[in-house]
This record gives structure tokens, C-alpha cells and sequence, in this order.
């Protein structure tokens, strides 16, 4: 599947769900969602946006080093019915509703209440290359955080000129994916937001040079989410935007993004079971997710300063970028991936160049390097440092584990692996995954042990 592909709109729920059956258990919910639309503002949707949740395979936390993942689409959802709402000519601009661009946001769960909010634009003397809107987001977790989002991103991205001004929407939010249950509802969530705006403001309609591809979607979307503090690698949009039904997806980010769906065998059927332990990623993320990050973007800037690779002095280089430059791959027109050889012989490197990530003095894999330390061991001067890598990221921390977020282990696998093809079979009474590329992404998952 391209990147490039437009993003769908469909005008039935069959050709949606490629399915009768499916598509007549979430029937009720679609039309309950446009009733009470229609019942608070008194009109139709004018859209229905949808993002499903995903579930991951194989490859977890590894999307922000550029390495491939395999996850699938679920069927649970966030759905946001929308409308453009008619604003008099002249209206003064308080109350909010009735400013430029204003949302009138409401949701189902009656624990989520009514917000209203208006994007303003900035001073025009303000510095070049400052954002030209303000739309405050809390730090707090608040729920409309992350419809705000998703607006800002199309409002950054689509409204650039002086007189471009976005229109006014009314919009209620349902969701069935579970808040804090790692089927990132948060991607989802700021997916469909950010599909509700492009749709509502005629931007999926677009001229050929200005087409919204899938592509573009999740490169929005990803930056979108980094507004409520969360640095997403882009396993969980690519997923949402771009499955099909009843396929699994490799999604590669390095040289591009690509993304190739498998079918899965029929009457095959993945089992997902709710642990019921809620961890919230846009809590949590300083201690925990965007410390990970921060520890592999350190991490391989140390790696390909020992194997002696070219870094520039501003650049976060990734995992997959030190491998690529450490056997001068050539990427774009004229390359055609790594050999088998030539990648094993890479991470061979790369597991015996690891050990240059532990701090001087230290033997346990689970101790860090102080900020001092990590400092030191980059190369650059502390303010260098806090540019490239504290400058864009909250996160907390006293000591960072470097060798353990890039550990690749002492040896490779021995057996021939492949990077492209693979195919999926049933086996008994279960479901049997059979790459040819396993062992690479199962070595990136359990040696790098993220």
C-alpha cells in the first residue's frame, strides 16, 4: 500500500468494513453517534470521521529508531461527527462560538464535558518562523487536548495565509477503543481529529498538488501528537490511516514511509484481551516514553561517533541511520535495500560497539548515564546538547539507560533472513505467523530489549 493513496471517504458502512456481517454490528453505533448529532445541534453531520486503534505484532518500541513493525488495525474506533455551523456575518467575536474557526466540542461519555475554544492568530511582528496561531493546550490531561491537536496541525499546515480563516464546527465524539490500554487510543484520537478538520474545511477535495495522501495524514498526525507531549515514532497513525481488513502491516519508516499489508488466512482471527491495567502515555511519557526516545536518539549519535560515521552537529540521527551509513547504503534513486550478508554484518558491528554505552565504571545493563555523562560521551557542549535533544521533549530523569535502550546483544542470528517477502499460515488450531524476515525484526525486539 502507497503512501500516496488519497484518503477514502465512503458513503456506506459495507464498503467501509469490506463486510455485511461487520459492518452491521457497528451499524447502531454509527446511527446513534448522527442522531444525537442531529438532536444537540438541531442538523445532519456533515462527516463522520473514524480512526481505529491498533494492536502491535512485532517491532515494539523500535518506530522511533526507524526500524520496521508489524501491527494491525483493530475494529474498535474514536468516530467524530461533524458540521460546519453558520456564523452571521459581523457577529462580534465574543462569545467564543462565534469567532473565526471556532468548535463547540461535545462527547457522549457525559464524564467529558461541553468545551468550546477558538484558535487566534498571532501578532504579525511577531519573530519569523514562529507559529502563526495560538490554541492553548494544558499540560493537564484534559480530552479535548487532543481535538485541539489535531486542529493546530491543519491550522499550521493549511491556513497560512492572512486571510485564510477556518470555519467554524460543531462536532461530537464517541470511542470505543480503551483509554490507557496500549491500542493507542491517543493516536486515534488525534487522527480522527485531525481528519474531522481537513474534511470539514474542503481540504480532502484539494487540487492534485495539495492532495492529503495517507502519507501526509500520518506525518500530521504524528506532529500533531507531540502536542500533548507525547513523541510517537509513527507505528500507531501509519497503522490507524493506512490497514486494510483482515491484514497485518509491515510499515517501514527509513529511507520513506511505506506500508505493505498481508491478508491474513481466512478464519483466522487475532484475540486481544483487556489486562485492565490503564497507563496513560501523555502522563507518564517524561518517565517513561519519551525518556525511551531521548535514550535512543543519545544512544545512536554515541554509536556512530565510535564507529567513526559522519553526525552533523544539529542532527538526531537514529539507529537505522547508523546502520545504513556504517555500510554506506545507498538510499533513494539507485538503492535497492541491504543484502542479508552485508545487514548481519552490520549489527555485528553495532553489538560490539554497544559496550561504549556504558558509563565508565559501571557492569549492570539497568544503570545510567547521568545527563553530565551523556553530555560528555555525545561530543557536543551542554548547549548543544540540550538543543538537539532536551530542547523539544519533556522528559524526568537522573540517569539515562543508554546501553540498555541500544543493546544489540553480542551475537547475530545465524540463519539467512530475509527483509521483503513473507507469508502467514494456520497451523492446528491456532494462527502461526511465518516471516522470512522474523529473526531481523525479533532481533531488533528482544536484543535490543526497548
Amino acid at each position: 500500500m502507497s503512501a500516496q493513496e488519497s484518503i477514502p471517504v465512503y458513503t456506506n458502512l459495507t464498503d467501509l468494513y469490506s463486510s455485511l456481517g461487520t459492518s452491521l454490528n457497528h451499524a447502531e453505533r454509527w446511527n446513534n453517534l448522527a442522531e444525537e448529532f442531529e438532536k444537540r445541534f438541531k442538523k445532519k453531520p456533515t462527516y463522520i470521521a473514524r480512526a481505529p486503534g491498533r494492536v502491535n505484532l512485532i517491532g515494539e518500541h523500535i518506530d522511533y529508531a526507524l526500524f520496521g513493525v508489524l501491527p494491525a488495525a483493530v475494529e474498535r474506533d474514536i468516530l467524530i461527527a461533524c458540521a460546519p455551523r453558520d456564523v452571521p456575518p459581523n457577529s462580534p467575536v465574543e462569545p467564543a462560538e462565534n469567532a473565526p474557526g471556532s468548535v463547540i466540542a461535545e462527547n457522549l461519555q457525559s464524564k467529558y464535558t461541553r468545551q468550546v475554544f477558538a484558535p487566534k492568530r498571532k501578532p504579525t511582528e511577531e519573530e519569523v518562523h514562529v507559529e502563526g496561531w495560538h490554541l492553548e493546550i494544558p499540560q493537564e490531561l484534559r480530552w479535548e487536548n487532543y481535538v485541539k491537536a489535531g486542529y493546530y496541525g491543519v491550522l499550521e499546515e493549511h491556513f497560512t495565509g492572512a486571510t485564510q480563516l477556518p470555519i467554524p464546527v460543531d462536532l461530537l465524539v464517541t470511542g470505543s477503543v480503551p483509554a490507557g490500554s496500549g491500542l493507542s487510543s491517543s493516536a486515534a484520537m488525534v487522527v480522527a481529529s485531525t481528519l474531522t478538520f481537513l474534511a470539514i474545511n474542503g481540504k480532502l477535495e484539494a487540487s492534485s498538488d495539495e492532495k492529503i495522501t495517507k502519507g501526509k495524514l500520518v506525518k500530521m498526525s504524528m506532529e500533531n501528537e507531540k502536542r500533548v507531549g507525547v513523541n510517537s515514532g509513527g507505528m500507531d497513525q501509519a497503522a490507524s490511516v493506512m490497514s486494510v481488513p483482515s491484514s497485518v502491516l509491515y510499515i517501514t519508516f527509513y529511507p520513506s514511509l511505506t506500508a505493505s499489508p498481508t491478508p491474513l488466512p481466512a478464519g483466522a482471527v487475532l484475540v486481544l484481551a483487556h489486562s485492565l491495567v490503564v497507563a496513560d502515555k501523555a502522563l507518564t511519557a517524561p518517565k517513561n516514553y519519551n525518556l525511551r526516545v531521548v535514550e535512543t536518539l543519545v544512544g545512536a549519535r554515541i554509536l556512530a561517533q565510535h564507529l567513526k560515521l559522519t553526525v552533523g552537529a544539529t542532527e538526531k540521527i537514529t539507529l537505522r541511520e547508523v546502520l545504513g551509513r556504517l555500510v554506506e547504503e545507498v538510499v533513494g534513486d539507485g538503492g535497492d535495500g541491504l543484502a542479508e550478508d552485508t545487514l548481519m554484518e552490520a549489527l555485528a558491528k553495532m553489538g560490539e560497539a554497544v559496550e561504549v554505552l556504558k558509563p565508565v565504571g559501571t557492569t549492570h545493563a539497568e544503570w545510567g548515564a547521568t545527563k553530565e555523562e551523556m553530555v560528555e560521551m555525545s561530543g557536543l557542549s551542554a548547549e548543544e546538547f540540550h538543543k538537539v535533544y532536551l530542547s523539544w521533549v519533556d522528559v524526568d530523569a537522573t540517569h539515562f539507560k543508554l546501553y540498555k535502550r541500544n543493546s544489540l546483544g553480542n551475537k547475530p542470528p545465524r540463519a539467512p533472513i530475509g527483509v521483503s517477502n513473507f507469508f502467514v499460515e494456520t497451523w492446528a488450531s491456532g494462527l502461526v505467523v511465518v516471516l522470512s524476515f522474523t529473526r531481523y525484526l525479533l532481533y531488533q525486539l528482544k536484543q535490543c530489549r526497548l
